[in-house]
This record gives C-alpha cells, structure tokens and sequence, in this order.
C-alpha cells in the first residue's frame, strides 16, 4: 500500500513492528493507523499540498478496488476524516468516488 505514498514508509515501518508477528494488520488497521494520521497532518500544512494530491488520489484509488475490504477501507478513511472541516474544504482535490464517500459519511454525520 505504502508504494502509491513513500513519505508513509516510517510511519508503515513503526506500525508493523507496533503490530508485531502474526496474522498482518488488515487495511481497516492500517487506514485508522497510519493512513488517517498522515492525512491529517498534510491538511494542517499549507506546504504539502502536492502530498495531500496524492494522498487524496490514493484513498481514490481504494475506493474504486475491487475488493470490498479495499473500499471498506477507503470508506472507513472518510469517516474519520469528515468531521475535519480541512477535510471538507479540499473536496477539490477529490476523485468522484471519494467525493460520494464524503457525501454519504457527511449524511451520516449529520
């Protein structure tokens, strides 16, 4: 996963080792742990603007994988993500499925 977004390459690094051996996290664990995070702190800098681009094309990507635990993961991205009024803001930058994400955890939130 980590191959569309290198700068999250620690960050992935810091939560396997966290996770420790076993059953590998799942994308759900990886999206709330490491993906979610990284996001969050691209929208707090003005700077990384290009990243965030990027960041944004890969939850797209997610979200248009054929696997449902893919989307689900995409979706569960969004959830987090859609009380950030940052994150509203930058709609803009959004692929269409990501945008319906947003649309339907909006509803949700009300």
């Amino acid at each position: 996963m980590v191959a569309a977004l290198p700068e999250l390459s620690a960050a992935h690094e810091d939560f396997l080792e966290f996770w420790g051996p076993g059953d590998p996290p799942g994308a759900i664990n990886f999206t709330d742990n490491v993906l979610v995070p990284f996001v969050e702190e691209l929208l707090e800098d003005e700077e990384r603007g290009e990243v965030l681009r990027r960041a944004f094309a890969f939850i797209e990507e997610l979200a248009s994988d054929p696997g449902a635990d893919i989307r689900e993961a995409a979706q569960v991205a969004v959830n987090c993500l859609t009380p950030n009024k940052k994150f509203l803001a930058a709609t803009y930058l959004m692929g269409p499925k990501m945008q319906e994400m947003v649309r339907i955890s909006a509803e949700d939130f009300g």
